[in-house]
């Protein structure tokens, strides 16, 4: 297992953590008084079904589309967490929502992007895609 897919695991599973805490504790809000002890126990499953997904399906075995779906969420995790830490320091504008709106924004074009990379590559060249 290299460094990068245990980096992309660990932003993936940071990225999702953040979202999901983010979600719930604003649908629950009106309804339950204490939201947050609601959505950090999803948040922490969740974060961890997401990690766990990049690294099993960034494993060598794997079909050029499981890895190149590792790497997507890999990406995406690693682009949010850049985009929201600098906006959210620089606090431009809207703030912390409008951290996490662009940085959702940049990353999921930043996935698509890798994924749509990385199956070229592996389709073209056999094994040893993108990332390899």
């Amino acid at each position: 297992m290299r460094l990068r897919t245990l980096v992309y695991a660990l932003a993936a599973g940071v990225a999702a953590f953040g979202l999901t805490v983010v979600v719930v504790v604003e649908l629950v809000i009106p309804e339950v008084y204490f939201s947050l002890l609601v959505a950090l126990p999803v948040g922490l499953v969740v974060g961890t079904v997401v990690a766990a997904a990049v690294l099993l399906l960034a494993g060598e075995k794997r079909t050029p589309t499981q890895q190149a779906l590792a790497y997507a969420l890999g990406t995406f995790g690693v682009v949010l967490l850049v985009v929201f830490a600098a906006l959210s320091v620089v606090d431009v504008l809207g703030g912390v929502w409008l951290a996490a709106v662009v940085g959702s924004a940049l990353g999921l074009v930043a996935g698509v992007a890798v994924f749509v990379r990385h199956r070229r590559e592996r389709e073209r060249h056999g094994a040893g895609g993108l990332l390899e």
